[in-house]
Order: C-alpha cells, then sequence, then structure tokens
C-alpha cells in the first residue's frame, strides 16, 4: 500500500486557540480508516492521538481546540503523521510533516474606530506585537469608501513605522481603513477602523504662469493649483473661517513646502500690539556687570554708554524663539526670525553652525490695524515685506 503523504500543515504556523487543518494525498489505494499523531519535536513526546478514526474515507481531518485540549501550547514546533488502512486492511504510515504554533500577532490603528477626521489628508499609524517576539514581515494599506468599493491600495512595505497617508479624503464620508500584516512564521492578520471625515473645504491658491510666444503672436498661460497643509499647536481660533488667529498658538508647515534661494513668505496680522517689556525681561537672564564694562569697553566695540550696550546686546544676542515672535523660518544653515517690538517689525538671522545672530532690518509702521508682514529673500539679500491692507 501506498503511503500517504501530507499536503498541509507543512511549514505553517497555527494558534492553538484555533482550528488545524491536517490534509494528505493517497495515490492508488481507498482508503478505509486513518489515524493521525502529533508529537512535540523537541522532547519527541506523544502530544496528540485522535484514535483509530473508523470508518474514515476523507483525505483530510480538522482539529479543534476541543480535540487537542491543553495538549498543544503557542510557542512549540510540533510534527504529524497519518496511518492509513485500506479496505484489506493493509496499512501505510506518512513521513511527518513539521508545523509551529504562535499566538496571533496583534495590531491596533490610530486613530480609533469611529474617529471624524477634520483633514482632509490624514496618516494612519499601526502598531504590531506578538507574544512570542516573532518579527513583522510585510504590511498593506487599504481604504474603501462607505459602500466597500476599493479607493486605495499601497504598496506592500517590509520596513517600520508602520504608516500610510491618504491625501485629498472626499468630504462628508463614511470610509474603512484596513491594515494587513504578516508575520515572518507566515500568520497572516488585519486589522480595521471605520471612520469619517468632516472638516472646512480649504481655499486653494492658482499659480498663473504667463509666457510671450512672440514668434507665434501668442501667449502661453500655465498654471498649477497649490495647496499646503498646516499642523497647528497651542490655542487657534478662526476668523471668518478665512484667517487664523495665532495669538495663543502657531501653525507649522513641514511638508508640502518646497523653498530655493529666492521665496516670500507672508501673514496676515490684525490689531498689532508692541510686546512692551521683552528687552527688561530678557536683561533679567543676563548679568551685567557695570564696572566691568567700563574697564574693558573695547570688548563691546566702544560702546561707552550702559544703554548703548544694552541696545547692542539686545540686538546682536536676542536669540530666544518665543512666542512673542510673529514669523519664524528655519533651513540647515540658519534661522530667521520676525518680531514687532517697539513699534518696528525686526528681522533677525541666526547662523545654525556659529550660533551668531544677525540683526538684518527694521521697519517702521505706525498706526497699524490691519497688515501683511512676512519674510522676503532674494538673490540680492533678504528683507521685509509689510503692506497695509
Amino acid at each position: 500500500m501506498n503511503k500517504p503523504i501530507i499536503i498541509h500543515p507543512q511549514g505553517q504556523a497555527f494558534d492553538v486557540n484555533d482550528s488545524i487543518l491536517i490534509q494528505w494525498q493517497l495515490l492508488g489505494e481507498i482508503q478505509a480508516k486513518a489515524q493521525i499523531l502529533i508529537y512535540d519535536n523537541d522532547t519527541e513526546a506523544l502530544a496528540y492521538d485522535t484514535g483509530v478514526l473508523d470508518p474514515y474515507l476523507y483525505l483530510e481531518k480538522t482539529l479543534t481546540p476541543a480535540d487537542y485540549s491543553t495538549n498543544l501550547v503557542n510557542g512549540k514546533t510540533y510534527k504529524v503523521k497519518v496511518t492509513v488502512w485500506s479496505t484489506a486492511l493493509e496499512t501505510a504510515t506518512s513521513d511527518f510533516a513539521v508545523f509551529t504554533t504562535a499566538d496571533i500577532p496583534v495590531l491596533t490603528i490610530t486613530p480609533d474606530e469611529g474617529t471624524v477626521l477634520a483633514n482632509q489628508n490624514y496618516t494612519f499609524v499601526g502598531t504590531y506585537s506578538q507574544t512570542q517576539s516573532i518579527p513583522l514581515q510585510s504590511y498593506r494599506w487599504y481604504l474603501y469608501d462607505g459602500t466597500g468599493a476599493l479607493l486605495f491600495s499601497g504598496d506592500t512595505k517590509i520596513t517600520e513605522p508602520i504608516q500610510q497617508t491618504f491625501d485629498n479624503l472626499p468630504n462628508n464620508s463614511n470610509l474603512k481603513v484596513r491594515l494587513e500584516v504578516t508575520a515572518e512564521n507566515g500568520m497572516f492578520v488585519a486589522k480595521e477602523v471605520n471612520v469619517s471625515t468632516n472638516y472646512d473645504d480649504i481655499k486653494f491658491v492658482t499659480q498663473l504662469i504667463s509666457t510671450n510666444l512672440p514668434e507665434r503672436a501668442a501667449v502661453k498661460l500655465d498654471w498649477n493649483i497649490i495647496q499646503i497643509i498646516g499642523i497647528t499647536g497651542g490655542s487657534v481660533s478662526y476668523i471668518n473661517n478665512e484667517k487664523i488667529d495665532l495669538t495663543y498658538g502657531n501653525v507649522t508647515f513641514n511638508e508640502g513646502v518646497d523653498i530655493d534661494d529666492v521665496f516670500t513668505i507672508k501673514i496676515w496680522m490684525g490689531g498689532v500690539k508692541p510686546f512692551e517689556g521683552l528687552k527688561d525681561a530678557w536683561l533679567d537672564t543676563v548679568a551685567i556687570d557695570e564696572a566691568t564694562i567700563k574697564d574693558d569697553t573695547t570688548k563691546y566695540h566702544g560702546y561707552e554708554g550702559m544703554s548703548q550696550l544694552i541696545d547692542y546686546l539686545w540686538e546682536t544676542t536676542h536669540k530666544r524663539i518665543s512666542e512673542e515672535d510673529l514669523l519664524t523660518f528655519e533651513n540647515n544653515d540658519y534661522i530667521m526670525i520676525l518680531r514687532y517690538d517697539e513699534e518696528r517689525f525686526k528681522l533677525y538671522k541666526i547662523n545654525k553652525t556659529t550660533n551668531l545672530v544677525s540683526y538684518v532690518q527694521t521697519e517702521v509702521l505706525s498706526d497699524i490695524a490691519d497688515v501683511y508682514v512676512g519674510i522676503q529673500q532674494s538673490k540680492s539679500g533678504i528683507n521685509i515685506v509689510a503692506n497695509k491692507i
């Protein structure tokens, strides 16, 4: 009699809290009875025995947790063999097939089930954990609409962090996000969360570029839609859904900004007031010895008066980026700070390598109510741009 060939669960991994399928092939014979034996691969001890199944004509059997009770545990390697009997009571036994047991990995997704997304671009973050510390092998993200139609299918990735940013999510919609993960032992697990969107429609800026084509007696128009999403911090409020009040908060733009050597950054400000006492607060943090100053005036570029010295120190060493700053810009080389103080807009530039501060420019705007103000860098240098409304 030909011996059976086990085709499942060779090389597979299972959680003992789930069912395990044992499947085999038998060529040229009619099976009348069968018996399945499972052994601990390390100790050779018999872990489970179905006993002789008589009659049994099927070439597979699903074992449930109720069958093997506590005889099989997670975190082990087992081997299984099958013995069959023909109608003539001839017997044959298969070779061993090896499989492992492990706890099903646990996934989480942030944001949670039922979250209302207040932004059309959102980053979902997943976490992976497994009791026996079996590493993650790969993962993949999916996005579905409320009807179950697939909107997005991500690439299969193998490196963490487990996250995916979905752009241009439809507004006022129900969505389902699905994360599928495969562990290194082949275990597969999936997690889904249902969310919805409800955000203010953001106004787009259209960049229009016109180019003369004299040889064709024509003008070429090129345009593209620009939208950059910022992250708010602190406490912010909105004015007529058009402007944002940053008196007690801030907005950071870390993505979608492509700035070269020529740029202009401008913000709107209403009811601008100087920050009284900022210089006094700064002076409280530095130790100025009047006698030392008088003994070594050349140390401070010849400033001989205390008031002159304080002004010099203030304008050249005040580096603190604080809530009093109106606008800050940072790249790999320097930080620029725009501040309103003493009825002047002042622009400072900090070299990130030397940590030195240069006082770039000041501009006076009296009786300010509403103003657009910002930083402009061109080939000729850096300056403040300010326009009254």
